[in-house]
């Protein structure tokens, strides 16, 4: 899994986005509208998927379990695949088995 997000300059001032990250920001922006994810509002990266891009995000521990948000976008539209996971890990293989069902 490729997490691919902007580089920050010593002052935390985005100061580069690749073109792949520019890209599945735009398509992402074209399907979900901006706002903040009050469940997982710290943005980690988007993750290129078969015909779509997922958001990766965090949250804060709930119930002492770690949040994790993946927010699902295929074919322009947002997809019902978006979860909720309790570990990077979980995300991981989340996303490795997307990839396969989608492929």
């Amino acid at each position: 899994m490729e997490l691919h997000k902007p580089t920050f300059d010593s002052y935390g001032y985005v100061s580069g986005r690749s073109a792949t990250y520019t890209k599945l920001a735009a398509m992402f922006r074209s399907a979900i509208p901006k706002g903040m994810n009050a469940v997982t509002p710290t943005f980690l990266g988007y993750v290129e998927i078969p015909n779509g891009v997922a958001e990766i995000s965090q949250g804060p521990k709930f119930i002492d379990l770690d949040m994790y948000g993946i927010t699902v976008v295929i074919d322009g539209k947002y997809s019902d695949k978006s979860t909720c996971l309790h570990s990077y890990e979980d995300v991981k293989k989340y996303i490795e088995d997307l990839n396969k069902e989608l492929a």
